[in-house]
């Protein structure tokens, strides 16, 4: 997916769609930072506020509260990793031992600087693409082609990063 896509929507409608039973079945969202685990809860409070009591939102550094709920006996049904290309971290990679019925990892660039993407779909499940020309008509945008030169040189990357600013 890429930004702006709609992939807290989709996840939305994926965690409303589960059947919700409070005293057996709980649901998660992991994010990155507290920025981001505010925007969902508006997102929750806006377009699925159903969802507000039913979903548990967590920091990527907070994971240990899941798993000292599934400690002291709680399932979950779900949980959504967003910006899931952080999962494969040697800290956050423990999620993946959870025992949680679905998991969905959500990313607008799964790819890692250290090659460990497959990782991201090894915990998160098969990844799911877009029809990228469908995508940006629907959003009335242009696609365009972008070229980039990678690098493991810190001081060819910055070079080359000038020269295209230039």
């Amino acid at each position: 997916f890429m930004t702006g896509s709609g992939k807290t929507h989709v996840a939305l409608e994926a965690l409303d769609a589960l059947k919700y039973d409070e005293d057996d079945m709980r649901k998660a969202v992991v994010v990155y930072s507290k920025i981001t685990e505010q925007k969902w809860r508006q997102d929750i409070r806006e377009f699925a506020p159903r969802l507000e009591d039913e979903v548990e939102i967590v920091t990527y550094q907070s994971l240990h509260k899941i798993q000292e709920n599934v400690n002291d006996g709680e399932e979950y049904g779900m949980i959504v990793f967003d910006e899931a290309d952080f999962i494969p971290a040697p800290n956050f990679s423990k999620a993946s031992s959870f025992p949680i019925k679905y998991r969905m990892g959500l990313s607008a660039s799964p790819k890692r600087s250290d090659g460990e993407e497959d990782y991201v779909f090894a915990l998160c499940g098969k990844p799911y693409g877009m029809d990228w020309k469908n995508t940006a008509k629907l959003m009335d945008k242009q696609l365009h082609e972008i070229f980039i030169h990678a690098s493991k040189d810190e001081d060819e990357r910055i070079e080359n990063v000038k020269s295209l600013i230039d």
